[in-house]
This record gives C-alpha cells, structure tokens and sequence, in this order.
C-alpha cells in the first residue's frame, strides 16, 4: 500500500493551513489560535505513527471545542 500511495500526498502542513484549505468555517465563528490550542494541536504531529495521532487528536480537539 505504501508504494500505491507514494506520490498522492504534498506536506508536512501546518496544521492552521490545513484546518483553513480543507475545513473552512464559512459562516461560523473562528476559533482563535493561541499558543495554548496550536501546541496541543502540535502534539499530534509529533507522534511516530498515525495510529498514535488519533488519541491526541480526538482528546484534544474534543477538549478545545467544549472547554474553551
């Protein structure tokens, strides 16, 4: 699957970029990146798998919406 796939993906993104181009909130209120919500979103791509990306990804992103 890795060689099928070799080629299909352009990064690393930022994730503010990422967030912006592909879930854009048109008509919604923008969230406000503080340092605090970039380094937990920078948490993620820190992991050594994607496997080990969704946790963080998932906590924190369930964290930010509904305690912020």
């Amino acid at each position: 699957m890795g060689t099928e796939m070799e080629g299909k993906f352009a990064g690393p993104m930022p994730v503010r970029d990422f967030l912006d181009i592909f879930l854009p909130l048109s008509g919604a209120s923008r969230l406000r990146w503080t340092k605090n919500r970039l380094s937990k979103f920078e948490k993620v791509g820190e992991q050594t798998s994607e496997k080990q990306m969704y946790k963080p990804l998932v906590r924190n992103s369930y964290l930010d919406l509904y305690y912020s």
